[in-house]
């Protein structure tokens, strides 16, 4: 059973979330829209979050 999710996010390469996943960007409470990181729904359900990345650095060309 899990009792709360933990994400992280990157700016930089997708790789390094799993080479060092703890010093990458972690995705806090305040940060979610919608969605529930401390409350996970049983094994098999659907979940949906929805996350504000409200420090998205000026200097890269990410959206698009």
């Amino acid at each position: 059973m899990v009792d709360f999710y933990e994400s992280r996010y990157t700016y930089d390469q997708p790789s390094a979330l799993s080479s060092s996943f703890s010093s990458e960007i972690p995705i806090l409470t305040a940060n979610l829209v919608s969605g529930g990181l401390l409350t996970p729904s049983v094994a098999k359900s659907a979940e949906t979050f929805v996350v504000d990345l409200n420090d998205i650095p000026s200097d890269r060309d990410l959206l698009m």
